[in-house]
């Protein structure tokens, strides 16, 4: 049997700049990048790869996805 293998994948070109105590910027491509590791890892035969990107990323979509893996 093999061992069960899971990926969750984030992407996010920008952030909300009052969250954090330092001075943030929009990022070229991480969104692409998440999707594109998710491609990866599904072509590697993951056994779970989850995908969010932009305004699906949020603390409670991280955990949930978290517990269910």
């Amino acid at each position: 049997m093999s061992p069960k293998t899971y990926a969750l994948h984030l992407g996010l070109n920008t952030v909300n700049p009052d969250s954090y105590s330092i001075e943030t910027t929009a990022m070229q491509s991480p969104e692409q990048d998440a999707v594109d590791m998710a491609k990866i890892t599904t072509s590697l035969g993951y056994t779970q790869v989850e995908l969010l990107t932009g305004s699906e990323v949020t603390r409670a979509a991280f955990f949930k996805n978290v517990e269910q893996m």
